[in-house]
């Protein structure tokens, strides 16, 4: 049994933690809401060693790397979140992986989380914008697509106004887009921009690109409802199947958190026993 390490101890709020592709270093984010600051560090565990990257005056929001290890992508706010995340306005820019070179890729004046980088495509980044709750609660989002080698690259939009947009998740082959919505999704085949819709969310790509796992919600709202876990064929238009029965030993149970085995042979999931009937 390994023992954890600590790498970052009451200095702030610590998140966006994001390995490289080689898994040789952890970048993550330290957020200091007292002081209005925040800083990218990047920690390398085989030499006990920890850099500061930047220093931000501000939020740091969201963090990933790029394909070749070469440079990371974050979107960073000049003031901190207010009560809803979704508050934070925020943009898009990149730093090289050994620090310096900081470059900003958007201007759009609103919040910007759920980056992906393709995994296949150094000129190919995902994001989300989110639109200013409304006084319902409710939020719309856009999903673009940028070139963050080229400054001042044009984003492009794939979908608009889309209520509850959640975060990107490319195939590990690069072909597809998958995102979920309030209480669905949608596959985007990429080399195409043809759109499939999804009956559910919470997404997990098989190993080989070739199938999908996703949550359902069967009526209601999520925290009352039966949340099943589905699957799909990419290349077979209408497929979705039950990954697993719907009762075990007699006992409703709610499907949740699906991963694949490296194999494909199987997959694990956590389920709740004697959930809730389905709202009606």
């Amino acid at each position: 049994t390994k023992r954890a390490t600590i790498i970052a101890e009451d200095e702030g709020d610590v998140g966006s933690g994001s390995w490289s592709p080689d898994g040789k270093r952890l970048a993550f984010v330290l957020n200091r809401a007292s002081e209005g600051s925040a800083e990218l560090r990047v920690h390398e565990p085989d030499a006990s060693l920890t850099t500061a990257l930047l220093a931000w005056e501000g939020w740091i929001c969201s963090l990933l790397w790029s394909p070749d290890g070469e440079r990371l992508a974050f979107s960073g706010a000049v003031e901190k979140p207010g009560q809803h995340s979704f508050s934070c306005k925020s943009e898009v820019y990149t730093i090289n992986a050994g620090g310096g070179g900081i470059t900003k890729l958007t201007s759009h004046g609103g919040n910007i989380s759920g980056l992906s980088w393709s995994p296949t495509d150094e000129n190919t980044l995902a994001y989300v914008l989110y639109s200013d709750m409304d006084q319902f609660g409710g939020i719309n989002g856009d999903l673009y697509l940028i070139d963050p080698t080229v400054p001042d690259s044009q984003p492009a939009a794939l979908l608009k106004n889309i209520f509850y947009l959640g975060c990107p998740d490319w195939s590990p082959d690069g072909q597809y887009l998958a995102i979920g919505t309030y209480e669905s999704g949608l596959l985007i085949d990429m080399r195409t921009l043809v759109q499939r819709p999804i009956s559910g969310g919470a997404m997990k790509w098989s190993p080989d690109s070739t199938a999908l796992l996703f949550e359902t919600i069967g009526g209601g709202v999520s925290m009352v409802a039966m949340r099943r876990i589905r699957w799909i064929d990419i290349e077979s238009p209408y497929s979705e199947h039950h990954a697993a029965e719907d009762f075990l030993h007699g006992k409703r149970f709610w499907q949740t958190n699906a991963d694949w085995a490296p194999d494909m042979e199987e997959i694990a999931f956590a389920g709740l026993l004697n959930a809730p009937d389905p709202a009606p």
